[in-house]
């Protein structure tokens, strides 16, 4: 388990910022809307080690079960973006309205999330989930190896009651892993994620720790996305947001953003100015 920062940051627009306060929420967007096009689908390429480690003819029919079984465990993931850097160049040009935005500052402990992977779950609070990105290569070689040998290692011992159990968990496992691994291009994001992984058949009108809302809709551009809102209004304070740092390029009033702050509870948070003279 990675120790978790004590500070996150999400970049992100004026506008953005204004509705994340405002709302006293954040929105978890669908996966389909990040800006890598290998999001969550990175692992597969390590997936050569699931068919050589089963090459053998009596594991036909594991292999055969834990892959689409991975593809039907895919699921629809929704993400919050955040990185433990609070001033990084890239990000402000990539996410931060090319500089002119926002990183609000997170207390991933005010938060209480677990830090953990989530899962498809009919308990609402398993799915959603704080976690770190894996970016080393040899890191997510080793990991798909290591379920593997465990799940291999089950089959061995007890094929005939469990080798179709054995092939579906590995093929969750590895659904459940591709969530968390990412091109190592992107590692100077140093990101975190708050991820929910939402289900057909779980009832979000019942109690949850976290609020999270039913699935809405927006707009983007001119694409139609999906999002879930996860509602902060009852921690909603300067604990939970000690810090927003203005991007390099921000055209923003401090006066007028500080009686913003004041008036949603964030009285105490102070106010930062990047230190970057990108213009």
């Amino acid at each position: 388990m990675n120790r978790t920062p004590k500070k996150l940051y999400h970049y992100c627009s004026v506008e953005s910022f204004f509705k994340i306060i405002s709302s006293k929420s954040i929105w978890l967007s669908n996966y389909g809307q990040m800006n890598d096009a290998h999001e969550s689908i990175w692992i597969e390429q390590y997936f050569d080690i699931v068919k050589k480690k089963f090459v053998d003819e009596k594991y036909k029919d594991f292999q055969e079960y834990t892959i689409p079984t991975y593809g039907w465990n895919k699921g629809n993931p929704h993400l919050f973006c955040l990185s433990e850097v609070g001033d990084s160049l890239g990000q402000w040009r990539a996410y931060a309205d090319d500089g002119k935005g926002i990183a609000i500052c997170f207390t991933p402990a005010v938060l209480n999330i677990q830090f953990d992977k989530p899962n498809r779950s009919t308990y609402v609070d398993h799915t959603l989930g704080l976690v770190k990105i894996e970016y080393n290569a040899k890191n997510q070689k080793a990991k798909v190896e290591e379920l593997v040998n465990i799940f291999k290692d089950i089959y061995d011992d007890r094929e005939n009651e469990l080798w179709e159990a054995s092939s579906s968990f590995l093929g969750i496992s590895l659904a459940t892993e591709s969530l968390v691994i990412k091109n190592p291009s992107f590692s100077e994001e140093k990101e975190w994620r708050i991820i929910h992984t939402p289900t057909t058949n779980y009832d979000l009108s019942e109690k949850n720790n976290h609020s999270i809302s039913q699935m809405k809709f927006r707009t983007k551009g001119s694409r139609l996305t999906s999002y879930f809102e996860v509602d902060l209004s009852s921690k909603f304070n300067s604990k939970l947001i000690p810090e927003i740092i203005l991007g390099p390029k921000s055209g923003l009033d401090q006066n007028i953003l500080k009686a913003f702050l004041e008036t949603n509870n964030l009285s105490k948070t102070a106010i930062g100015i990047s230190t970057s003279t990108y213009q």
